[in-house]
């Protein structure tokens, strides 16, 4: 697991990933670049590789990667590479 945000806010986010896949990359990098292009970060962001934490993915029921969830709404999630637009925006707002 490792802290991407580190902010003190009081969201957390999730993101759930399959290290070394090319879509869990581009999720990490395109995450990391969202959250620089605010000017506060939303709060803290938590990366999880389900390969080192199975029992998280089936926790959180974790069926895709790479997959951001919100702790203020666990049951909304955004699947897939988090390409930089409205709905990562939104996500993160």
């Amino acid at each position: 697991m490792r802290d991407l945000a580190g902010t003190a806010a009081s969201a957390r986010y999730t993101l759930f990933i399959a290290a070394g896949s090319a879509n869990s990359l581009a999720a990490v990098n395109n995450l990391r670049r969202s959250l620089a292009r605010l000017s506060r970060p939303p709060g803290t962001v938590e990366i999880i590789d389900v390969y080192e934490r199975p029992d998280l993915a089936l926790k959180y029921s974790v069926l895709v990667t790479p997959m951001l969830m919100s702790s203020e709404n666990p049951r909304t999630r955004l699947i897939g590479d988090l390409s930089p637009g409205a709905a990562l925006d939104d996500f993160l707002r």
